[in-house]
């Protein structure tokens, strides 16, 4: 492992990342009328915005081949668990739905796909690529490294309130950081990530059926993460780009 962090890869992935997010940032929180007539469906606007860093992991990884070792695989050691710890939350989540509204919606079902891949975007950068880049560092400082990084990504979205937005959302970050951190390196995944940051944003969503969806999962997630596979020592061949780098 490199004695110190590529920090002229890590610069351009986060100007990438940057480039790419802000200015649809500013365009969706100042002027939300024309934000809102793009011509594409209302639920894939989020990850429009959301997909800078995915996209910016993306570039690095076909543009620095040395840097491909430092990314995360999608599922870690274990696809079954990877794929349960997704589906069981959603599941629930319907079964709420259904109780509260008393029918069932596929809409719902296809909006929550749709965000866990917003999310994927973020995460795809963050935990896929930077978290490994920034290891040299060490775990407590790659994380607060990341979580300020990741704060600072955000800063559009929150300019008008900075300070009231940054007193929690820095200390919010700085702690999914080090729990994202905690699951990475127990089970090798990127989908864990991924599921924790699309349902603690969807905990703050209208509609009690998210809250008890999260909370009817927590136990099984905490089960399957338990009792997940030890991953590989060497680096993943599942990573999220291993394919299109193959192809």
């Amino acid at each position: 492992m490199p004695s110190k962090p590529n920090w002229q890869v890590i610069i351009a992935y986060y100007f990438l990342a940057c480039l790419w997010s802000w200015p649809l940032f500013w365009w969706r929180d100042t002027h939300p009328a024309s934000w809102k007539a793009l011509p594409i469906p209302p639920q894939f606007q989020s990850p429009l915005v959301m997909w800078g860093p995915g996209l910016a992991a993306i570039m690095v990884f076909f543009a620095y081949p040395q840097m491909r070792t430092r990314f995360l695989a999608l599922s870690g050691s274990s696809w079954k668990r990877s794929i349960l710890c997704f589906l069981v939350p959603i599941c629930f989540a319907w079964i709420a739905y259904a109780v509260v509204s008393k029918k069932f919606s596929e809409k719902l079902v296809f909006d929550l796909i749709v965000w866990n891949f917003a999310c994927l975007g973020e995460e795809l950068g963050w935990r896929g690529f930077l978290q490994g880049a920034l290891q040299p560092l060490g775990r407590v400082r790659g994380c607060l490294v990341i979580s300020l990084m990741w704060t600072v990504w955000h800063l559009p979205t929150t300019w008008d309130r900075l300070i009231s937005h940054l007193e929690v959302l820095f200390p919010a970050l700085v702690a999914l950081t080090f729990v994202m951190a905690f699951l990475t390196e127990r089970t090798g995944s990127l989908a864990l990530p991924v599921i924790l940051h699309a349902w603690f944003d969807l905990w703050f969503s209208p509609g009690g059926y998210f809250q008890w969806a999260a909370l009817a999962a927590v136990p099984l997630w905490i089960w399957m993460i338990w009792k997940w596979p030890k991953p590989k020592v060497e680096p993943a061949n599942d990573s999220p780009l291993s394919a299109a780098a193959t192809a």
